[in-house]
This record gives C-alpha cells, sequence and structure tokens, in this order.
C-alpha cells in the first residue's frame, strides 16, 4: 500500500469516527444508491483480477454493512418510487453486470444469507449457446502468468517484451487482444487460442475450467435464477458499446429485450450500458424502445431529479476497501461532489467507461 493510500484510508477512519458517514447517511437519506458488481470469486480471480472480481467474503462484509444501515430493494421498485416522485429514506439496490456462472455459484449464496434482491444484466447472445467470457480469460492468463517477459512465439510480439510490472503486462495485453480481434471479425472463435495462451505463458486452467469459472450463465440457469426471483435485466446483446453503435442501438436494444424476455417469461425493461459507456443520444433511444432505466459506471447518489436512464452507480471489486466502500456508499462521496462538481449532482458525465 502506497503512503498516499495511507493517508487516505486514515482520514476515511478519522471521518468516519466522528460521524460523518452517518451524517451524511442522513444528509442523503431521501436518495437511493445502486450498487455494482461484475464477478463474484468462485477461486482465485478476485486476487488477479481486484477491479473485476469481489471474493464472497468481501460480498458478505459489504452486505452486512448495507443491510445495518439501509433497505435492500429490487431497483425496478426503486424506479417506481421515483416515478411517484417519492423516494422512501435509506434505499439501495444492487445489480451484477455480465450474468456470468459464478452470480449462482457464488453470489447467490450470499445474496440469501441477507435475503436481497438483486438485478442481473445478460449479455443475451450468451443465451444462444453455452459461452465463455474468453477476453476476461486472456486478461487473466496475462496478469497471472508466472513469466517475467513475453515467450518466444508469442502472437503479435515480434521481440520479447517485459511483464514485470502491471503496466508492461497490460501492454501485452493488448497486443493479444488485437490477434483475438482480428480472429473474431473473420469468425474464427477464441477460445482455444486463449488456452494455447495459458500454456503458453505458464498458467494451469484445468481446475477453473472445470468450476466453470470463466462461463455465462445459460439460458437454463438464466430462467432458473429468475424463477427463483432475480430480476434478469439487459446488458446489450453482444456487448457493443452504446455509444460507438448509436444506429444500432435501438435494434440491439429489442434483440436483447425479446432474447430474455423469451427465456424468463418475465418484462425486460432496465438497462446497463456496456463498460458505462453512455450519453445524451443514447439515452433517448433507449427511452424510444421502451427502457425504463439506464445505469451507468460514474458513482454518486441519485434522487427523483435524476433521469431513471442515466443512474449513477458505484461499481466496485476487491481493490476497494471496506472504508472505501463505506464512503461511498454513505454519501460522504456524494455531498463532496455536490459543491465540487455540481453540474454532475443529478446525473454523472457522459463518459467513456471503466470497464
Amino acid at each position: 500500500m502506497s503512503a498516499k493510500q495511507r493517508i487516505k484510508l486514515a482520514l476515511l477512519w478519522l471521518m468516519r469516527s466522528v460521524g460523518l458517514f452517518a451524517l451524511a447517511r442522513w444528509k442523503t437519506r431521501h436518495g437511493f444508491a445502486v450498487l455494482g458488481w461484475h464477478g463474484v470469486s468462485l477461486l482465485d480471480e478476485h486476487t488477479v483480477l481486484d477491479a473485476y472480481f469481489v471474493s464472497p467474503e468481501v460480498l458478505r462484509r459489504r452486505l452486512t454493512f448495507l443491510s445495518r444501515h439501509f433497505r435492500i430493494v429490487p431497483l425496478a421498485e426503486l424506479i417506481d418510487q421515483q416515478a411517484r416522485g417519492q423516494i422512501e429514506p435509506r434505499q439501495v439496490a444492487l445489480t451484477f453486470d455480465d450474468a456470468m456462472y459464478n452470480f449462482g455459484g457464488a453470489a447467490v449464496p450470499v445474496l440469501r444469507e441477507f435475503d436481497a434482491a438483486a438485478t442481473v444484466y445478460v449479455i443475451s447472445s450468451t443465451l444462444e449457446r453455452p459461452s465463455r467470457a474468453d477476453m476476461l480469460l486472456l486478461q487473466y492468463v496475462v496478469v497471472a502468468s508466472p513469466l517475467g517477459q513475453t515467450p518466444d512465439n508469442t502472437p503479435g510480439v515480434e521481440t520479447p517484451l517485459p511483464m514485470t510490472s502491471l503496466a508492461e503486462r497490460h501492454d501485452v495485453l493488448r497486443k493479444l487482444r488485437a490477434v483475438a480481434a482480428e480472429m473474431t471479425e473473420r469468425g474464427e472463435p477464441i477460445g482455444e487460442f486463449v488456452e494455447q495462451m495459458a500454456e503458453l505463458f505458464g498458467v494451469d486452467l484445468a481446475e477453473q475450467l472445470e468450476r466453470r469459472v470463466w462461463d455465462y450463465l445459460t439460458a437454463d440457469e438464466v430462467c432458473e435464477l429468475a424463477a427463483a426471483g432475480y430480476d434478469m435485466q439487459l446488458h446489450s446483446h453482444r456487448h457493443q458499446y452504446a455509444t460507438e453503435n448509436l444506429e444500432d442501438l435501438a435494434e440491439d436494444t429489442r434483440i436483447c429485450r425479446q432474447a430474455i424476455e423469451a427465456v424468463t417469461q418475465r418484462e425486460a425493461v432496465h438497462y446497463c450500458y456496456p463498460a458505462g459507456r453512455w450519453n445524451r443520444r443514447a439515452r433517448e433511444i433507449l427511452a424510444e424502445v421502451g427502457m425504463r432505466s439506464g445505469v451507468t459506471c460514474g458513482p454518486g447518489q441519485n434522487d427523483v431529479a435524476t433521469n431513471p436512464l442515466s443512474l449513477k452507480r458505484h461499481v466496485t471489486g476487491n481493490n476497494f476497501t471496506q472504508l472505501e466502500f463505506e464512503y461511498a456508499v454513505s454519501g460522504v462521496q456524494a455531498l463532496i461532489h455536490w459543491f465540487t462538481r455540481p453540474a454532475y449532482r443529478h446525473e454523472p458525465p457522459e463518459i467513456s467507461g471503466a470497464f
């Protein structure tokens, strides 16, 4: 931990100790927070990709705090309250992006301990056949590799590149992703390529593949979870960024909605912008095709004045300490932003996203 991080945590601890977190929760009690996660670890994923994965133990700690200070309600219920112009005090909604297998395998057991509702955003093309998050797995392979430089014959790499820092590993990852993207454009599956890279980079995937760590939920599993009360909603058809595909956004959203509703037999009218990338034109298109809400990756509190199609959301993983999580969710961060960034009080900035 850096000296800067230690100073930050010390200040947050002091703020919490003198009651500023509690004061902020009272001050923002008539707004609501939307919380977001991606994956919940089945094995060690959170130790390698800590911004994307949260461990079950940390998720349990987060929900313990939330259940103590807030009422956890379905996102759809919050949207109904907002539409009526009267939001009940101290409420939060839980959301999970991508609908990976680990939601059912690792998140649901923890959610059941707290009787907590959750919205799951589904990439509908993954419902067509068993699918795996190969690009994410490729990132895991590069970051987890024990090697100090790229092996000989690494695709897309002419001369060996160093891999002694995270930044250097991300440079290598960009090159491998470019190779994978070219394969995808040619219509070639990349699963075998990713497994070859794991062997080349010295990463054993046997247990992870057996445990379905990188798999998406199947259509049958999505149907079962919907029947169990988890709200399956839209994360686009192929995870294309809404801001970069405005001409196709309406049709993509219709396809996604139809696919999810066909599987769950339940209404799907809530949208998660892929990678959090949104703008006002994308928001208008979602309204035109009947979406009732859209979540971004811009942090903050929402209230009756927030446009429901550009909701602020706290997206965290194991990269957040418990103190940082409590600071954000309690509303301290939002109150500071109200004064330092007043233009964004009721909506997040149009951004290129974080994931």
